[in-house]
């Protein structure tokens, strides 16, 4: 539980304004104060090597290696050999105490080699040295290149001096490595006040870039939302006419189909089936009787098929002239809803008499006929 909340308290005492250089990975973070970073730049513009010592502490928070880096102290009585520069034990002594005077709550986590013109290679000498004041996991190597303005940290882990693609330069009060500057300098007053107003003028240059980045994405954004609601717009009216149009073609078919359907209920209603032919024509049994004696079987069916025939062929001609005669009536006066094709089908049966029709009745354009009007109707040619 104190573990817990040890982790709280530093998770809340990492530093909120910050600025990345370089790509900072998951699992270790480095934080250097502003003063501090300053300073070792200052401090590395020389024409020679030079060794300086990073005042801090480190944590643990959220299985995250946690460097922070609150200070940094000059490096005197070095050693140097050809072009290189080797820490001393008085070198490391007087670390110490310019901790112990300065900042005496943190300790020596690291240390910082300058070499102008060289890059930021990581020597055998420099590993050498390393392992020797600084094989606790985690402490830091931080190689700089005034000349080519470049820099980069290395780290103790398992053994070995791992490169780190970034860190976090952070931005709070630091009176300890304000006075140590105060009380070390490394360029007189006068170029302190300007690289301080430099450095302002970098942060007011920085937050306008900032602000005029911002209001570039915002007016992207905003037309980039104009253009899918044009776009959106015209997809909706795409669609709208779409079904528009769906509908008039199906309702156009509606009414086809009902129109079909009419004729053919028409046509249907109108067709009727002749009366039964009647069979009181066949001989009763007092014609029978009454026929002359003598006769033979095969005499009375002839009789009997003889009357039953012509019986037949009497009935079938009324039947017929019944049907025409309810079929076909001299005149028909059109109804709503009517059209040639119409009283064809259902007094002929077929749409071939609508020629007939426009001759007798002197019509010129079948469809133009009129509720009311009288047709005379011709017969079957």
């Amino acid at each position: 539980m104190i573990n817990n909340m040890d982790q709280v308290e530093r998770a809340k005492a990492l530093p909120k304004n910050v600025r990345q250089i370089g790509d900072v990975l998951y699992g270790h973070r480095i934080y250097m104060e502003d003063y501090a970073y300053t300073y070792l730049h200052q401090y590395a513009d020389k024409k020679e090597e030079q060794i300086a010592f990073l005042i801090g502490c480190q944590n643990m928070v959220e299985e995250e290696s946690i460097l922070l880096i609150k200070g940094a102290v000059e490096g005197k009585f070095l050693k140097r050999e050809g072009a290189g520069v080797e820490i001393t034990d008085e070198t490391w002594q007087h670390a110490l105490s310019l901790r112990d005077q300065y900042f005496e709550e943190d300790e020596i986590v690291g240390w910082v080699y300058t070499q102008p013109s060289y890059g930021v290679i990581l020597t055998s000498a420099l590993v050498k040295q390393h392992e020797r004041y600084f094989h606790e996991e985690g402490q830091a190597l931080f190689i700089l290149d005034p000349v080519e303005k470049d820099e980069v940290f290395f780290e103790f882990e398992e053994g070995d001096l791992v490169q780190r693609s970034g860190f976090f330069v952070y931005y709070e009060k630091n009176p300890s490595m304000h006075e140590y500057m105060l009380d070390h300098k490394v360029v007189e007053e006068e170029e302190l006040a300007d690289l301080k107003i430099e450095d302002k003028a970098v942060k007011h240059y920085r937050a306008k870039e900032l602000e005029k980045k911002e209001e570039v994405y915002h007016k992207k954004f905003v037309n980039m939302l104009f253009v899918l609601s044009g776009a959106l717009m015209i997809m909706c009216i795409i669609i709208g006419v779409g079904l528009i149009n769906n509908y008039e073609e199906m309702n156009q078919l509606k009414r086809s189909f009902s129109a079909v359907m009419e004729d053919y209920s028409t046509f249907k209603g109108e067709i009727r089936v002749p009366e039964k032919l009647q069979q009181d024509s066949l001989p009763t049994m007092q014609q029978i009787d009454e026929m002359p004696p003598g006769g033979t079987a095969d005499e009375i069916t002839e009789i009997v098929t003889a009357a039953s025939n012509t019986e037949v062929v009497t009935e079938a001609a009324t039947a017929n002239e019944t049907v025409e005669t309810v079929l076909l009536p001299e005149t028909y006066v059109v109804q709503p809803g009517d059209n040639l094709i119409k009283i064809s089908y259902r007094f002929y049966a077929t749409k071939d008499m609508v020629t007939s029709i426009k001759v007798i009745n002197d019509i010129d354009n079948e469809d133009k006929i009129y509720i009311g009007q009288v047709l005379s109707m011709p017969r079957h040619p």
